[in-house]
């Protein structure tokens, strides 16, 4: 269940009551709060926006207890007013006060009002944060390290819990604060997992050659909206690299040759036109499949067509900070130089 759940408990003497408020947006950008609806209906708020990227979304939060009062109006909240209203709203907020209980719980997604309602329940919610915890623990202590001091702490388990949280899940780093899946970075944060799962990195190796256009070049960066992705063309040629080099690493470390047989699918659009940059946009799946590896040889073909002296010529505006700044020095030739370090052998 993709859900976010909040404990409170109280232990000793307890009174009063308890406030909750949720901002709510669903879109990309501040002006779009107008587009949000919400209701409150037994006992369960519900949200909705015609700007949302993904159609008939509807984002809902109950309580394991009954709200005292409540309201959607995000002005009626900060004038500590419960006015019930949820039209007519100076910004859309879920705004409720409770009484204190000694465990209250709150739960919020997108799953049905009745999964949540569900879950709500303390003795459901306790159970599913033991359960998260089990998993974590399992996943995180499949790897231990000592002799390095204060740093064995870090890498035999919070180092790991980073990059599956952090990294795999939630792609949520300062540069990639968007979700977005990058073709690069995830590649690099999967193949670095095999010792403790090696399906995360084979995953992400089919995600990617799902991601690969049928000239050879790939989705630099994609959301996963609605069943159709949403990413980016780009002239971005050191992605060329990561597939070939994250499949030999795979198949190293596992021993699971099988994979470069497994058939996936390209996908399909207008090539980038010489005054293209980079291009948003939602391909097509192309009715062509070929295996892992074949993605893999038309990458390598395309990286060595690109070749010119001894640096890349694709042009890198769309590129990481440390590539455009490269691209700023090397404006005469707008080429890649930073992927020479990637592709020197050793």
């Amino acid at each position: 269940m993709d859900a976010r759940v909040f404990i409170i408990e109280f232990f000793g003497e307890h009174s009063g009551k308890l406030g909750w408020k949720c901002e709510l947006l669903m879109s990309d950008s501040d002006n779009d709060r107008g587009a949000v609806a919400c209701s409150y209906v037994n006992s369960v708020f519900t949200a909705s926006s015609t700007r949302s990227a993904i159609r008939d979304l509807n984002f809902s939060a109950v309580c394991s207890s009954d709200a005292l009062a409540w309201t959607c109006d995000g002005l009626s909240w900060l004038h500590n007013e419960f006015d019930s209203r949820t039209n007519g709203l100076s910004y859309p907020v879920f705004a409720a006060s409770y009484e204190a209980q000694p465990v209250t719980v709150l739960v919020c997604g997108c799953e049905s009002a009745e999964n949540l309602l569900d879950l709500c329940k303390p003795d459901a919610a306790f159970e599913a944060l033991e359960k998260t915890k089990a998993h974590w623990q399992s996943m995180c202590r499949r790897l231990t390290v000592s002799g390095c001091g204060e740093a064995d702490k870090y890498m035999s388990g919070w180092a790991v819990y980073q990059t599956l949280a952090c990294r795999i899940l939630g792609r949520c780093s300062v540069y990639q604060s968007g979700g977005a899946f990058g073709f690069r970075d995830q590649l690099q944060d999967a193949v670095n997992l095999i010792l403790l799962d090696p399906n995360i990195a084979k995953q992400q190796i089919l995600a990617c050659c799902r991601h690969q256009y049928l000239e050879g070049d790939v989705m630099h960066w994609w959301h996963s909206v609605g069943g159709a992705d949403k990413g980016v063309r780009t002239r971005c040629s050191d992605d060329l690299l990561w597939l070939v080099w994250a499949l030999c690493e795979y198949v190293e470390k596992t021993g699971d040759a099988s994979i470069c047989q497994i058939s996936e699918h390209y996908i399909s659009s207008k090539p980038l036109d010489s005054c293209e940059g980079d291009r948003y946009e939602t391909p097509m799946r192309s009715d062509c499949a070929e295996s892992v590896l074949m993605h893999a040889q038309k990458m390598h073909i395309l990286k060595s067509h690109l070749s010119h002296h001894t640096i890349q010529r694709p042009d890198i505006a769309s590129h990481s900070t440390l590539l455009s700044f490269f691209s700023m020095v090397f404006s005469h030739f707008q080429e890649n130089v930073c992927i020479n370090i990637h592709y020197t052998p050793v």
